[in-house]
């Protein structure tokens, strides 16, 4: 319950702490003129307990924010952190609640005041990031995707699981007809259990876009009957196993304008960038390798690439406002880091730990060194 800035959490073990704290809470009150009186008693519209209801109350940590953080299965975790924390320490307190260890696959996401989906920064305080007062909500999701077999925790996987389930289901992931079949399976047997013609629903056409004949409901339905026995844990790793075989596995989408205000999606994925028409025809796909430098400045971020030529080529993304460039300006550096780089300079790592205003840059410098690509954040005096 929070009062004044305080916390009132559960009773003291120590015997005799009680009734200090009560008698120093009573003569700094009395200074102010409030009065703790009965349990249910109110103060500017908020509920007051007694200690006796409370068992003894103790004081908690001064200052506490509360930050709701909703699962990819729709669960919503209560977490309170320090008023000052940073988004690490949320994202840490709930992964440690949820028994996962493999924390660095995982970020918080939190929607923009122009409905863009954003990620925490974890190494800035979330109110410096946040609109409004606490309490935040945030979702947990997966950031960085890996094959399954590279996870080592069940719980890390069955995560991993409740995200693709959810991209799937939206119509995020798309595959062949034959893939959608085992996928449609699958899900069913995860949901309904084995096969049972009285129960057994199931998806298609949101995997493939294709609609679902009574020739391919057959085949879904011997693929169901071929999954009996079937446990959770198995069928879950089958379905990440099928998944992280498509192309856009692990991508994350940004919607952009182009030089000439057409709208286009950008994926930012473990391969490299891919470019598609806004209802997502592929254009190309830039490679890490012949990137030179990612630059933000303002609502513009700007990709520069080597052609088969050798020459230079600018790419202007026009994002819906500085926030939205940003995260696409972030996840290109932090997706390069995750996936090909050996090491990144500290530079780069300190780049998040701060509010950098105007250019951003990062340069993508390849050699012929044991220690793979250097990856450095150069800020706009240098650019200049």
């Amino acid at each position: 319950m929070h009062w004044l800035g305080f916390t009132w959490g559960r009773g003291l073990r120590r015997e005799g702490e009680t009734e200090k704290i009560k008698e120093r809470y009573h003569r700094r009150t009395s200074e102010q003129r409030i009065d703790l009186r009965v349990a249910g008693s109110t103060l500017g519209g908020t509920e007051v307990a007694d200690w006796d209801s409370l068992g003894g109350a103790s004081w908690r940590r001064e200052a506490a924010m509360l930050c709701y953080v909703t699962r990819p299965d729709a669960v919503v975790m209560e977490v309170e952190v320090e008023a000052k924390a940073n988004g690490e320490d949320c994202l840490n307190q709930v992964c440690r609640r949820l028994g996962i260890i493999e924390v660095d696959y995982f970020g918080l996401q939190f929607t923009g005041s122009k409905g863009e989906n954003l990620w925490l920064n974890l190494r800035n305080r979330i109110s410096q990031q946040m609109d409004g007062l606490p309490p935040y909500r945030l979702k947990l999701r997966v950031k960085f995707f890996v094959e399954p077999h590279l996870i080592l925790q069940e719980r890390t996987r069955h995560m991993f699981f409740l995200h693709i389930e959810e991209d799937l289901l939206a119509g995020n992931l798309q595959c062949s007809s034959e893939r959608a079949v085992e996928l449609s399976a699958l899900l069913a047997q995860l949901k309904f259990g084995d096969y049972n013609q009285n129960t057994a629903q199931y998806h298609y056409e949101e995997f493939c876009m294709k609609e679902l004949t009574s020739s391919t409901l057959d085949s879904i339905i011997a693929k169901h009957k071929d999954l009996e026995g079937l446990s959770q844990v198995s069928a879950e790793y089958q379905v990440l196993q099928i998944v992280s075989t498509l192309e856009n596995y692990g991508v994350e989408w940004h919607s952009v304008r182009d030089s000439e205000g057409q709208k286009l999606f950008i994926g930012i994925g473990p391969e490299g960038i891919s470019r598609c028409t806004d209802d997502f025809v592929p254009i190309n796909r830039i490679v890490y390798s012949v990137v030179q430098m990612a630059t933000q400045s303002g609502k513009n971020v700007y990709l520069t690439v080597t052609k088969e030529s050798g020459n230079s080529i600018v790419h202007l993304f026009k994002m819906i406002s500085t926030r939205a460039a940003s995260g696409l300006y972030r996840a290109i550096t932090e997706t390069h880091a995750f996936y090909r780089c050996d090491t990144v300079t500290s530079a780069v790592m300190m780049q998040y730990s701060r509010d950098l205003k105007g250019h951003l840059a990062s340069l993508f410098l390849t050699e012929n060194i044991n220690l793979g690509k250097n990856y450095k954040c150069v800020q706009s005096a240098d650019l200049k």
